[in-house]
């Protein structure tokens, strides 16, 4: 147990030390069982704390006061309510450390404690730690005896979220949970900071029936194999959101793609997010219809190899495509009804997103390239007796948020000349300014105007 003058820096006794006077730090070990159990209400409604079990304070309660204090712990062992969330940041503090070395089997006691109930647990060590606080071998160790531990209790899990300074934390780790059955298990995710290993993750066998919520670097999700992912019942509709985490070395666009197909064929309905990646090039194979993908968005990729194109072209009738922070230079085929472009780089041409897009709703924000060139090339209608603009022939909807690289008479002489018109004009945040006037005049070439900024001067009205 952790000596009373290690208390001052995160154990906030004080906050029920009004409550239960006098108190005596030392004499904790000699409360009886009812004022322990008051503690814990006392401290379960400062709002500091989460005892619902949100993961980003995991539990804070149960290392602040159990480490200090054994016979706490015990107390809270006898409530199986309280550990339908466990929470564990075994690093958190050399006191942490020493409460887990003191108790041998406390893991095992806080997965019988909840009985038979089902469980969420999450290790968290905050990424952005100093390094000297956190040694690789220790966080490894703690890691892996936790998902050890966790592997008994495994088909009771609803929720598994690791979150390690250190990737070769997950993969010594994670191995252990390999052929067996996760039932229950919906949200998997796998989160660490530093890069020290490029190896994937490997789970050949580890049954996920359920899973709905997926974060992991897609170098393991590239080596995950068909058994580790649900596969689709005739006739019952199926969800997946996939969030793929950055990864420090370039990976086959192939590769993904073969992964993204066999996602496809096991789902009715695929959400995607792939953030800050690096490719070897666009894919070489010929495109295979992915048709179960309701969204795909990506952030912070720089697309000067022609990936966006050759991966897009596989996409069929998804309903929303997003860019965020991307870099846009080559000519593309989006087939989503939905496109938002978001703080695209100024050196890009939005103008190779919107080529070919057949698409009704467009969404723009905080875009420096979204200028007087590309609204002056939206208002150019084709040659064909149909008279189409050439650019979203089908735009029915747009909303330009927070850009200020444009002018209301670019906008105006855009709005006016489309075929078939706007139907919803929707201009927020800091856009270009203009006068009452003018934007009444713009709201006569639409159906519906909206305004949500304090860039129109309302002076001439």
């Amino acid at each position: 147990m952790a000596e009373p003058s290690d208390l001052s820096e995160e154990v906030h006794l004080a906050d029920v030390a009004a409550a239960i006077q006098p108190w005596q730090t030392p004499s904790i070990v000699s409360l009886p069982t009812e004022t322990l159990l008051e503690i814990f209400k006392l401290v379960s409604l400062d709002p500091r704390y989460d005892i619902n079990g949100r993961i980003g304070t995991v539990c804070e309660v149960m290392q602040d006061f159990a480490s200090v204090c054994p016979k706490f712990f015990d107390v809270l062992t006898l409530v199986p309510e309280y550990w339908t969330f466990i929470g564990l940041r075994p690093l958190r503090s050399s006191r942490c450390r020493s409460f887990f070395a003191e108790y041998p089997s406390l893991l095992e006691r806080i997965f019988e404690a909840s009985r038979d109930l089902q469980f969420e647990i999450a290790v968290y060590n905050p990424r952005e730690v100093a390094l000297d606080r956190l040694k690789k071998e220790t966080e490894r160790l703690q890691v892996t005896r936790i998902v050890k531990a966790l592997s008994l209790h495994l088909s009771r899990c609803t929720c598994l979220h690791v979150e390690t300074r250190y990737r070769s934390s997950i993969l010594n780790s994670i191995p252990h949970l390999s052929g067996l059955a996760a039932p229950n298990l919906r949200r998997f995710q796998l989160i660490s900071g530093e890069a020290d290993s490029t190896d994937g993750l490997r789970l050949d066998s580890l049954n996920l029936p359920r899973l709905r919520y997926l974060t992991i670097d897609t170098c393991s999700f590239i080596n995950l194999s068909s058994a580790t992912m649900s596969a689709s019942h005739e006739g019952e509709e199926t969800s997946l959101y996939v969030h793929l985490m950055p990864f420090s070395s370039s990976l086959s666009a192939d590769a993904v793609l073969h992964a993204l197909t066999a996602l496809d064929k096991r789902y009715t309905i695929v959400d995607l997010f792939m953030e800050h990646h690096l490719f070897d090039g666009p894919p070489q194979n010929l495109p295979v219809p992915i048709r179960h993908f309701s969204s795909i968005a990506f952030a912070d990729i720089r697309d000067n190899m022609g990936f966006f194109p050759a991966l897009l072209s596989n996409f069929r009738s998804t309903d929303t495509v997003t860019f965020h922070t991307c870099h846009l230079f080559c000519p593309m085929t989006i087939d989503a009804d939905r496109l938002l472009l978001n703080q695209i780089s100024k050196d890009s041409d939005l103008r190779h997103a919107l080529s070919s897009w057949t698409g009704t709703q467009l969404h723009v924000t905080c875009c420096k390239s979204f200028n007087d060139d590309l609204l002056d090339a939206m208002a150019i209608l084709g040659t064909t007796a149909e008279k189409r603009s050439v650019l979203c022939p089908r735009l029915e909807t747009l909303i330009i948020e927070d850009c200020e690289c444009f002018s209301y008479d670019s906008l105006l002489r855009m709005v006016e000349a489309r075929e078939p018109p706007l139907l919803t004009l929707d201009i927020r945040g800091n856009t270009c300014k203009m006068d009452y006037s003018a934007a009444r005049t713009l709201g006569h070439s639409v159906d519906e105007i909206h305004f949500e900024t304090a860039n129109v001067i309302m002076d001439d009205y």
